[in-house]
């Protein structure tokens, strides 16, 4: 069964970055299933086989008991501004926990580690030669089938380019750390350093050195051509970091050479395929205060801190900064921000003092266990391999504070495992004949108890993943034009997750859409939904936009009136919401609200919108 949980491991590890990143719905379903699944098998093992599996260090445990305690807590607190998107990021942060202590608990040997560190690097050199085949074949289209329809910079597999590198510049230095263990190892005699280096290289091993050391130059160049500043920055950040690690230390020289001649080849590779770009981009740091997408951040991270200062010990909530920041938003744009471009600014608007802290902590905590057992390790192979891991762990904790890596799964999935490698990569020297509980039947009774968790978290995946299918299959209907089948699947949705908004706002706008083509009967359901929506997400303008227009067509003028200045209130700057309710209090003789909202659209370049509102104040 152990081997049976490792290659499922693996098996995650190469479908998380395939699946687009596994940022949609189904992608991250699969994520859930396959990890509570594995927790599920692992459970019965512990609770039900002769042998139970090697028992979780008491840090490992303190760990996971207290993101399990703030896991309660924050349920029964019940203070999420949106419980729906709160109940997703607390499933997928379970997930994770689960992925951390699986990989402590199934991947300890030396044996093991070194096949699914080699796993890592064949599926990063996989993701890697087929970002740069696309690069230079592309038909804007993701594996040349999957059009992307909502802009971006797609590298591979990944929507985003930045997101790419970030799942790179995790790998590299693994790759990196892993080459360097292999090549240490391999007989020599020479008497210097350069000639122990040639020994290596022309040893039985060589086309093992060389196979590695191409795939880590695929990786490098990958990287480096999605021209993603963050990614280039943390990326050489790394190499500087092992280079440092490398070099530190009696024999300097001969721990320099491999890292320097790989960086050498990094820089060939990248000549070949032209310097120009990447030069172009690197300098534009140069200019970095004045560039519109650094400014554009800052502004999220400045308004998120108004977030902080409302709700500064337990915060906004898991997963509730897309629903909550439009009203904190100063920026004058109809952009929909669901994350702040900053994990850690965002981490804190939605969690806390208390949240941020114990993430804080737990974080501090694990890097010290491990920087200090890989101090004290005496085996080489491992020492030079966590240095690796660590370094790229670095990195992508370095690029979190200009975007959002943590909250694109295959990127936080991938994190989680490096994690558990180097928790048992740092652990003192020893046989590795695993420590294990001991028998009694507590066991069984602490496995049926576990399971009867893993069951209901698997429940609350399907429900989410079986929600997501039915409302895609009824919006695609409803553009077909088959609103009777489309009302079918909306409920079917609604069925299966009654909490979620979006399918109750789906339904809404089906009957509102029934009404204009003349079923008069159509709009007291609407209504009824689109309230239902507002009250299971009160921060999001949308609905309320919705009901303002129910009620304008009942000639209810000052419900409608209300609901439309709900509406500026919870999405003050969208030019979209101003210029609608703009022509909502022109068209009711509300003079003064209509040219305020003109004079905001003007203030904010969107003349177009300012002048629609001005004519139609003419007209009343």
């Amino acid at each position: 069964m152990l081997l049976v949980i490792q290659t499922g491991l693996i098996a995650l590890l190469l479908f998380a970055p395939l699946a687009f990143g596994s940022v949609e719905i189904w992608a991250r379903s699969v994520l859930e299933w396959g990890v509570f699944g594995l927790a599920g098998l692992w459970l019965i093992r512990f609770g039900f086989a002769r042998e139970a599996p090697p028992k979780l260090p008491g840090p490992v445990w303190l760990m996971l008991s207290v993101f399990a305690g703030y896991v309660l807590i924050r349920q029964a607190a019940a203070t999420s501004l949106y419980p729906r998107g709160t109940r997703d990021a607390l499933a997928l942060a379970t997930a994770y926990a689960l992925l951390f202590a699986l990989v402590v608990s199934t991947v300890r040997t030396e044996a093991e580690i070194r096949r699914l560190t080699l796993s890592l690097i064949v599926i990063g050199f996989g993701v890697a030669l087929f970002a740069i085949l696309q690069q230079y074949t592309w038909n804007g289209k993701i594996y040349g089938l999957r059009p992307v329809t909502a802009g971006g910079s797609p590298t591979g597999p990944f929507v985003n380019r930045n997101h790419f590198a970030g799942y790179m510049e995790m790998l590299i230095p693994v790759a990196i750390g892993y080459t360097a263990a292999s090549f240490a190892e391999a007989p020599a005699r020479g008497g210097t350093a350069w000639r122990r280096f040639v020994d290596r290289l022309t040893s039985e091993r060589a086309h093992q050195f060389a196979l590695l050391l191409f795939m880590t130059l695929v990786m490098s160049v990958s990287l480096v051509l999605t021209l993603s500043r963050a990614g280039i920055v943390s990326f050489v950040t790394a190499l500087a970091l092992i280079g440092a690690v490398f070099v530190w230390g009696r024999t300097t020289k001969r721990r320099v050479l491999l890292p320097g001649a790989l960086a050498a080849l990094v820089l060939i590779s990248l000549a070949w395929f032209g310097l120009g770009p990447v030069i172009d981009r690197v300098n534009t740091l140069l200019h970095l205060p004045g560039d519109p997408s650094m400014r554009g951040r800052i502004a999220v991270w400045k308004d998120a801190t108004r977030i902080m200062a409302d709700y500064p010990i337990m915060g906004s909530g898991p997963g509730t900064f897309g629903a909550v920041y439009p009203a904190y938003k100063t920026v004058p744009d109809p952009v929909f921000y669901e994350h702040a471009h900053n994990d850690y600014v965002q981490w804190m608007a939605e969690t806390g003092i208390v949240g941020f802290g114990l993430g804080a902590g737990a974080l501090g905590i694990l890097f010290g266990f491990i920087l200090a057992g890989g101090r004290a390790r005496r085996n080489p192979r491992a020492k030079v391999l966590l240095l690796g891991v660590v370094t790229g762990l670095a990195a992508i904790l370095i690029h979190g504070l200009n975007d959002f890596n943590f909250h694109i799964p295959a990127n936080a999935f991938l994190f989680t495992v490096l994690t558990g490698m180097a928790w048992n990569l740092a652990r003192p020297d020893r046989s590795d004949a695993p420590d294990r509980p001991a028998a009694g039947p507590w066991r069984p009774a602490a496995a049926v108890a576990g399971l009867a968790v893993v069951v209901w978290l698997l429940y609350q995946t399907t429900s989410a993943f079986a929600a997501d299918r039915y409302y895609r299959c009824g919006l695609e209907l409803e553009k077909a034009g088959k609103l009777d089948r489309a009302e079918e699947e909306y409920r079917r949705a609604i069925g299966w997750d009654p909490a979620h908004p979006q399918y109750h706002m789906a339904l809404g706008g089906l009957d509102e859409r029934r009404y204009k083509q003349g079923d008069a009967t159509a709009l007291a359901p609407a209504r009824s939904e689109m309230e239902r929506a507002a009250a299971l997400a009160p921060t999001l303008a949308a609905p309320h936009l919705d009901l303002g227009w129910i009620h304008a067509q009942l000639g209810e003028t000052s419900e409608a009136t209300e609901e439309f200045g709900r509406v500026l209130k919870l999405d003050p700057t969208n030019p979209l919401y101003q210029h609608y309710v703009g022509l909502w209090f022109a068209a009711t003789g509300q003079t003064d609200r209509a040219l305020s909202l003109a004079q905001r659209l003007r203030e904010n370049r969107q003349d177009k919108l300012a002048a629609e509102i001005e004519e139609r104040l003419k007209k009343t």
